[in-house]
């Protein structure tokens, strides 16, 4: 506060041609810096220190675990699967390795076999007689069934009946059945 009382009051006893070659200034910083210019300095500075920061020296961190180690995990989760990470972690400090459970959950299974990772358009063609979709704003649907999920609460099925669209109460336990029914014909 002190601070602006001191710069109001220089201002005062400023002479005039002072305060307008200051404004002149000004006005030229204004016209040479844009908000463009300002973005294009804040990415390059980003970008730089992105640039840095990948770049560091890889001997910061945590050491690996040995080879032998990671074999070790991975095999322990292989034949027990049902053993978590930490159940893991407890045998291996049994067998005198301190290793963290995070650590044996980056080991435990091996993802990647080598080959990329199917694309959407793949999972799409191979599960396209699963996936079901509905624009529920443009056309709302007649039957709305899904599972009793608890997700699935009072504020939901108001908004399904406000659509106009018919809610059947599943019982509890029931699955829900996806696959269209066969056409029934009433036939003399």
């Amino acid at each position: 506060m002190i601070r602006y009382l001191a710069y109001t009051l220089a201002a005062i006893f400023k002479s005039k041609s002072r305060l307008v070659a200051e404004n002149l200034c000004l006005r030229q910083q204004l016209i040479v810096v844009k908000p463009d210019t300002v973005i294009r300095w804040h990415r390059k500075g980003w970008k730089a220190y992105w640039r840095w920061r990948s770049s560091r020296s890889r001997g910061s961190g945590r050491k690996r675990i040995d080879p032998e180690l990671r074999i070790l995990i991975h095999r322990m989760a292989r034949e027990n699967p049902l053993w978590g990470q930490r159940r893991i972690q407890a045998e291996l400090a049994r067998l005198g390795f301190k290793v963290s459970a995070r650590t044996v959950a980056r080991y435990m299974r091996h993802p990647y076999d080598g080959l990329p990772s199917p694309g959407w358009r793949q999972f799409l063609t191979q599960h396209s007689s699963e996936i079901w979709a509905c624009g529920l704003s443009t056309d709302p649907p007649r039957f709305l069934i899904h599972d009793r999920d608890s997700s699935f609460g009072a504020a939901f099925d108001r908004r399904v009946e406000s659509l106009g669209a018919q809610h059947p109460k599943r019982m509890p336990g029931s699955p829900v059945d996806t696959r269209p029914s066969a056409p029934t014909t009433n036939s003399p």
